[in-house]
């Protein structure tokens, strides 16, 4: 019986980040708060850069670390906290950087939800335990 290598799990089988980062930013967009649409964003912190793209980006005022999306709106869950922010990691081996365990807690502190999701059912979850889905 020939086995699978990991690497071929993880791009037959498993999702990768990318993926459910695109499927999840779909289904915020369709999540309606107070009438409209849920104002959320995206942080474009993954992926390798150039050396000089990535001063760039550093100069234009991209935190490192900053987690992956952020909710403007109050969790519904939770409606004295401003907003909500998460961090999706890919279902196995994601790893939370020290910078990324700084911004958890500034939100924390800071009348905010915010949590880290391995893999989108995760993150979903975490949106349906902050009210944002059904």
């Amino acid at each position: 019986m020939n086995r699978m290598s990991a690497k071929e799990y993880n791009q037959i089988i498993a999702p990768s980040e990318t993926k459910e980062q695109i499927t999840l930013a779909g289904l915020l967009d369709q999540v309606k708060y107070n009438g409209r649409k849920l104002q959320w964003a995206h942080v474009p912190n993954e992926g390798k850069r150039s050396g000089k793209t990535a001063k760039i980006l550093q100069m234009m005022g991209l935190k490192s670390g900053l987690l992956d999306i952020l909710i403007f709106d109050s969790p519904p869950a939770y409606p004295l906290m401003k907003g909500a922010a998460l961090e999706l990691k890919k279902l196995k081996g994601g790893k939370v950087s020290p910078e990324q365990i700084e911004w958890l807690d500034y939100f924390n502190s800071n009348s905010w939800v915010a949590g880290v999701a391995e893999g989108l059912n995760e993150a979903l979850s975490l949106l349906q335990d902050w009210g944002y889905i059904k």
